[in-house]
């Protein structure tokens, strides 16, 4: 586990200095054959927790967000795997317990996809949908969407609803993300509007439970949705693929 842990931070090394902007990683894990080196990143509970996992995509995508997490955290903050604590809230936002670096990180994974975004500005959160159609959308949008952007759904074609539905959806999962809410505390996710993010495809500021973030779409894959939510001031998004030159 050494060696590999000291192979990839040799290759991180020159990327891993976030100066005020947001750092989102992201890897296709059909790339990936062999799991079995990641396995080694894994503690008691996330080695328990992933055999349990019957599907093999997902049990992949499990694995190696676990494992790259912590590889990525270690080489950002200089804290080693070995003595990396990660916690979670109630609502099962991890973070990095005995943390000075200010280090803020946040994962979410869609089909083949998984992708981890870094920021010191502050609490981070970043979300990933596929593109396809939700049955339940409109069900969903009444218990979970603020009323202008049911209202903006409503005033367009099914087809293009469908579309903006699931670009709304990871813009408010992303700000859930970064203030740890995810979408089980009651009454947040409506209580914020996402609408204009959507409709003009730029980064906008949202403003959720007395916090003030900065949301934007990243731009990972034609294939998927993404949004990254930050708190605080930041620059740019950097995006960096873990395949096939680092893995």
């Amino acid at each position: 586990m050494n060696q590999t842990l000291e192979f990839l931070g040799e290759c991180f090394s020159s990327r891993l200095k976030i100066t005020g902007n947001v750092h989102v990683w992201y890897l296709d894990v059909s790339l990936i054959v062999d799991i079995s080196s990641y396995l080694l990143f894994l503690d008691q509970e996330e080695t328990h927790q992933s055999s349990k996992i019957q599907h093999p995509v997902a049990r992949k995508r499990f694995v190696l967000c676990r494992s790259i997490r912590k590889i990525l955290i270690a080489t950002y903050s200089g804290i080693s795997v070995k003595e990396l604590i990660i916690v979670a809230n109630r609502f099962e936002k991890p973070f990095i317990k005995h943390n000075p670096s200010g280090l803020q990180f946040s994962s979410s994974y869609a089909g083949v996809y998984l992708a981890i975004a870094f920021s010191t500005a502050g609490a981070t959160g970043i979300d990933i949908v596929e593109k396809k159609t939700i049955s339940e959308s409109d069900q969903l949008a009444n218990w979970y969407f603020h009323p202008e952007e049911r209202q903006y759904l409503k005033e367009l074609l099914p087809a293009h609803a469908d579309l903006a539905f699931l670009k709304l959806w990871a813009c408010k999962e992303s700000v859930a993300k970064a203030l740890g809410y995810g979408i089980t505390k009651p009454g947040f996710l409506e209580s914020f509007n996402c609408a204009r993010i959507v409709q003009t495809g730029e980064q906008q500021t949202v403003n959720a439970e007395g916090k003030s973030l900065i949301v934007s779409p990243v731009g990972l894959s034609e294939l998927l949705f993404d949004a990254v939510a930050v708190e605080g001031r930041w620059g740019i998004i950097e995006k960096y693929s873990l395949y096939p030159k680092f893995l």
